[in-house]
């Protein structure tokens, strides 16, 4: 390969000419090349300008020479053995501090996790509570049914033509002994009245019907504690009706009127 040249010499003069090429040595280690100009000479004395370092390319297999276009390739003898690499010794490191908490937070108190177990009292407290208050309304339920049954019956035995009609009404109508005692003295004589309607209801059951009784035409004699009633009962169907009846019933005062006898006189 050729050496590069120069396109212009000093000559006596102190001009530069067109002669031989000037290969300067390489700086710092790098690759440079100089090159003039011919149309533009310059003074021999002013500076040189830098030199332009040129980008390296490594050789490849199938190339003949390290050295082309000028560039060179870096010696293999740059590079030091691979047995003179030896690892260099670390320093121990010392262990990080914690960390500092932030300002303002190191007095502040942390919140702490809750017990269940701190909140079962409260809930066991409240349910307790619920309860005391229910018992206490169905308590005041009740007494207040209590009170309004008892003055209820006060009021309606206070008439004894009310009470005959009320216990018609129960023991005939609707055949509910129970409610029917609650208008019956403690030793009654009902026996008639009765066995009137033991039959009316094995007759109901043979022709599958139903018979109401209607009560009017009241007549009442007071003497003090005792008192008779006198009153029409009728009986009637779907489709038919009797003649009515007439019942006379005698009653005495036990806190209230009550039914003692019942019997038919016409």
């Amino acid at each position: 390969m050729q050496e590069p040249t120069a396109p212009f010499e000093e000559d006596r003069q102190g001009l530069f000419r067109p002669g031989p090429a000037r290969r300067f040595a390489p700086r710092d280690g790098r690759d440079t090349v100089d090159v003039v100009e011919p149309s533009h000479p310059v003074d021999p004395l002013a500076a040189r300008a830098p030199a332009i370092p040129q980008a390296r390319r490594y050789p490849t297999p199938d190339e003949d020479s390290p050295l082309e276009f000028g560039v060179a390739t870096p010696a293999a003898a740059d590079s030091p053995p691979a047995d003179d690499l030896v690892a260099e010794p670390t320093e121990p490191t010392e262990p990080e501090e914690p960390a500092e908490p932030a300002v303002g937070t190191a007095d502040r108190p942390q919140p702490q996790p809750k017990d269940s177990k701190a909140e079962l009292p409260k809930v066991w407290h409240a349910r307790s509570v619920l309860l005391i208050v229910l018992a206490a309304c169905m308590m005041l339920g009740a007494v207040g049914i209590g009170t309004f049954y008892v003055l209820q019956e006060q009021a309606d035995s206070r008439d004894p033509k009310t009470v005959v009609r009320f216990y018609v009404e129960a023991a005939l109508n609707n055949r509910d002994s129970e409610a029917a005692g609650r208008y019956v003295c403690r030793s009654p004589e009902l026996e008639e009245i009765e066995s009137m309607m033991s039959w009316l209801t094995s007759w109901e059951q043979e022709r599958n019907i139903r018979f109401q009784f209607v009560v009017s035409e009241f007549s009442e004699t007071i003497r003090g504690d005792e008192s008779v009633v006198d009153a029409k009962i009728q009986r009637r169907t779907s489709i038919s009706e009797s003649t009515p009846e007439r019942w006379r019933f005698s009653l005495v005062n036990e806190s209230g009127w009550r039914v003692c006898g019942a019997h038919k006189i016409e």
